[in-house]
């Protein structure tokens, strides 16, 4: 693709960003600070607003250049929906069951109009085999596995950078590991330069991603993982515990959350301050939180990448850290 269009869209980036934070009072699209959150001042939570636009100028910049398949058609329109979650989310603060059950509604008609999509086959590396699932229950796993995945990648935007520096890390990790074609080779090398770019951005205070960007950057990681893992089934063995350790420290967080919260009779799906990064900050400075986040979850996926054969180890070393990082900070 044309590195005119990359820098077309870098500029596209700067554009979007000033008319988002400057009409973010009129959007209502305000961040601010209370008991619970870090932050001093009202920041414009515009990232996911600022994300879809890129999103669309990609699109709009492919449909126009190239035939395009009805999966980025359909793909374009659903993550506006899901957006739109967000959005309305940020605005009202609704029901969480209200919210699982639109985003499950989404994600149901997505898969029905994009099949490719479904988890239909299971590849574990540790014990060498691959399970099969028929298409009913693909339609629930799959489901499953998106739900868990906005709402573990949601509990990571507490502290500014480790949502973006998360969702940056999936990308390149994406870009690397896969055989992309050119559509998606476009699209996931502009989705890494223009989170790189609102990284800096959330870490000055400049912008908040809020719910709206929580939840569209979740859905489009769930969906080019499951794409590319499918895709990569036809020409090369990539086993899917491959994807759980790329994935797993935000969802045992979520996981130790909810149990914790189910055990003293509170909604699981409520807000607190016992996410992993709440605990490393009351010892350590948002930096050195962030540095330590990154580390933690990027160190596993480069030394999976390096050796054959040790997913399973990293998933249990990585258990094993995590609970000890629990055990001693959270009293």
């Amino acid at each position: 693709m044309s590195l005119n269009l990359i820098i077309l869209n870098i500029v596209l980036f700067f554009i979007y960003l000033v008319i988002s934070t400057r009409f973010s009072n009129k959007l209502r699209l305000i961040d601010y600070p209370t008991k619970i959150k870090n932050h001093s001042e009202p920041t414009p939570a515009v990232g996911g607003l600022i994300f879809f636009f890129i999103y669309l100028s990609i699109y709009f910049q492919l449909f126009l250049n190239f035939k395009l398949d009805d999966f980025y058609h359909y793909l374009t329109f659903f993550s506006f929906l899901i957006f739109l979650i967000g959005y309305f989310d940020d605005l009202n603060d609704n029901n969480p069951y209200l919210k699982s059950f639109l985003f499950i509604l989404i994600v149901f008609i997505f898969l029905f109009f994009n099949q490719e999509i479904l988890i239909k086959k299971i590849n574990i590396s540790f014990v060498n085999s691959v399970y099969e699932i028929s298409t009913f229950y693909s339609y629930i796993f799959t489901i499953l596995c998106f739900w868990l995945l906005m709402n573990s990648f949601n509990l990571t935007d507490g502290l500014n950078g480790i949502a973006i520096s998360y969702a940056l890390i999936i990308f390149i990790s994406i870009f690397l590991i896969f055989n992309l074609n050119d559509f998606d080779h476009f699209i996931v090398l502009n989705f890494i330069i223009i989170l790189f770019f609102s990284l800096i951005f959330n870490l000055k205070n400049k912008i908040f991603l809020g719910n709206n960007g929580a939840y569209l950057i979740s859905f489009f990681i769930g969906v080019f993982l499951i794409k590319f893992y499918n895709e990569s089934l036809s020409n090369i063995r990539f086993d899917t515990d491959r994807i759980f350790l790329m994935l797993m420290i935000p969802g045992i967080d979520m996981l130790r959350l909810f149990i914790f919260r189910i055990i003293n009779k509170k909604n699981p799906l409520t807000r607190d301050q016992n996410h992993l990064h709440h605990y490393l900050k009351k010892k350590n400075s948002q930096e050195k939180v962030l540095i330590f986040y990154i580390l933690l979850i990027s160190v596993p996926i480069i030394l999976d990448n390096i050796f054959n054969d040790v997913t399973i180890f990293l998933i249990l070393v990585q258990i094993f850290l995590y609970t000890l990082i629990i055990n001693r900070l959270k009293n």
